[in-house]
């Protein structure tokens, strides 16, 4: 069947359902990047992601919606294109580059009754600390609302995700398989994820006492990449985590959570862990403004940990906590601290510096860095502008610095990293 095909037959099953109604627009979004956070770091470059997502929502009845969304796009950078063909390491010349498609966010959702709700498809999911798996994931998932309580469930598959997107790189064999680049000719090796299952289980609790709420999460991740399955190092991880969220005034939020996981991989069961602090507040007067802060702790995989059992923390998705600098959260810790405000109705703008330490000696390495006893990275400052005259049209500038000589840990000639950004996004 074709795309129009397809397409219709779409529309005829909508239009199967009572009180059917559809919705469709386009959404653009146009990105430039100048900066040296590349290779060493000292050499300038440029690059351009274009993205076009069509979108198409639909209500089937009284009690379900669909939405389906396309994602088209090309990345440039310093005059090649993303695209080469892995084998010879060609370049496509720009009358030949291929524009790259993925499925965006898909989602068929039901709500029977009030309390109760299901969706599936291409999904949103997030734990909730939000450093272990963040993004769009294949699967199911559902909830239900038992007094203050909302208890929820849901099984996800990443194997069928862009690589690029997803960043699913648990360990060393993912990294080599997202490192090949990819090409048509060899799509099944060189676009999707690495293949993993996730089966989640959380609770919420609101007003255990006053102005709080308990998030509560158990993940279980399963490796069902193909030399898993055969035998060759097979890496699972589960995770325990604990969210709580107090408000003493309206315009004050204490955040504190942790999570404990387990991992089994080449070598006996070991424990990682992780722990965030956090605060916001709304300061009163006229510009909107807030300020928040947060501290992130991840454990490292040291000599010694790893003689006690433990290891480096081991997230699903590759998340990141800085704008310039952006190593993965794993075997590092983060204090940050942000400032944003708006200036009337249609400007926003925004500060945050952050430094970053190093918890172990292992996980970051390289020729870059120092001998291993030291621990201080250095620390990075962004700045943000946002002009958003209506809802659906918006221009973001953005800059900023990592500063290595602010730590111990590069080499005492390592160049200053930095990035500019702007973009325009709207829709039609």
């Amino acid at each position: 069947m074709n795309r129009i095909g397809r397409f219709c037959a779409l529309i005829f099953l909508c239009s199967a359902f009572p009180l059917f109604s559809v919705d469709f627009g386009l959404a653009v979004s146009q990105i430039g990047e100048f900066t040296n956070v590349a290779g060493d770091g000292q050499d300038e470059y440029a690059n351009y992601t274009g993205s076009y997502i069509p979108w198409i929502t639909s209500e089937l009845g009284k009690a379900a919606m669909l939405y389906l969304s396309v994602k088209a796009g090309m990345k440039y950078e310093t005059g090649e294109w993303e695209v080469r063909a892995p084998a010879e390491g060609e370049v496509f010349p720009l009358d030949s580059a291929h524009v790259l498609t993925e499925l965006g966010r898909f989602e068929f959702s039901w709500r029977p009754i009030s309390s109760m709700y299901l969706e599936a498809g291409r999904i949103r999911f997030q734990d909730p600390l939000g450093i272990i798996a963040a993004g769009l994931f294949d699967g199911l998932n559902g909830s239900v609302v038992v007094g203050k309580a909302r208890i929820s469930g849901g099984a996800y598959y990443t194997g069928l995700l862009y690589k690029g997107t997803a960043k699913i790189l648990m360990n060393s064999r993912d990294t080599a398989k997202y490192a090949v680049p990819f090409h048509y000719g060899e799509m099944w090796d060189t676009y999707f994820a690495s293949r993993r299952v996730l089966v989640s289980a959380s609770g919420e609790f609101t007003d255990l006492t006053p102005h709080t709420t308990l998030a509560v999460n158990a993940l279980g991740q399963f490796d069902v990449n193909p030399e898993a399955l055969s035998g060759e190092s097979p890496l699972n991880t589960q995770y325990l985590s604990v969210l709580y969220t107090a408000s003493p005034l309206r315009s004050l939020t204490l955040i504190g959570g942790g999570v404990v996981g387990a991992a089994q991989g080449e070598t006996d069961s070991q424990l990682h862990f992780a722990a965030t602090l956090g605060v916001e507040w709304e300061v009163p007067g006229a510009l909107q403004d807030m300020l928040q802060g947060e501290f992130l702790w991840t454990s490292g995989a040291g000599s010694e940990g790893a003689a006690a059992g433990f290891t480096g923390f081991m997230p699903v998705s590759s998340i990141t906590k800085g704008q310039v600098y952006t190593p993965k959260v794993s075997g590092i810790m983060t204090a940050k601290a942000q400032y944003s405000a708006r200036l009337g109705r249609s400007f926003a703008v925004s500060m945050e510096g952050t430094y970053f330490i190093r918890t172990d000696e292992n996980t970051l390495d390289g020729t870059e860095y120092l001998p291993p006893m030291e621990r201080f990275l250095g620390g990075e400052l962004f700045g943000s502008l946002i002009f958003a005259p209506v809802s659906d049209f918006m221009i973001t500038l953005g800059g900023g610095a990592f500063f290595p000589s602010w730590g111990n840990v590069f080499e005492k000639d390592a160049p200053l990293r930095w990035k500019l950004i702007g973009g325009l996004v709207f829709s039609l």
